[in-house]
């Protein structure tokens, strides 16, 4: 099932302290081969306004063992 959350919603459900432990065990899991990810890639294209461009910027990973899960990240931005 796909959970889409925002940033907001991540604040509310997960404390600074939550987090760092839940990054400590997904980069062991990075470390041991139980765990994946790709290297963010950014795609860059122009927009009518002369002096913006549109980024798009996806991160994803996966865990197999004690965190079995699968997320992916994707910023969109005007700059």
């Amino acid at each position: 099932m796909t959970l889409i959350l925002s940033n907001d919603d991540v604040d509310k459900l997960l404390t600074m302290p939550e987090c760092i432990d839940v990054l400590e065990e997904a980069y062991v899991e990075l470390i041991e081969g139980r765990g994946v990810n790709r290297t963010r890639s950014d795609c860059i294209t122009p927009t009518s306004r002369p002096d913006a461009v549109y980024g798009s910027s996806p991160m994803d990973g996966a865990s197999s063992q004690n965190l079995a899960l699968e997320q992916i990240r994707i910023n969109s931005d005007i700059a």
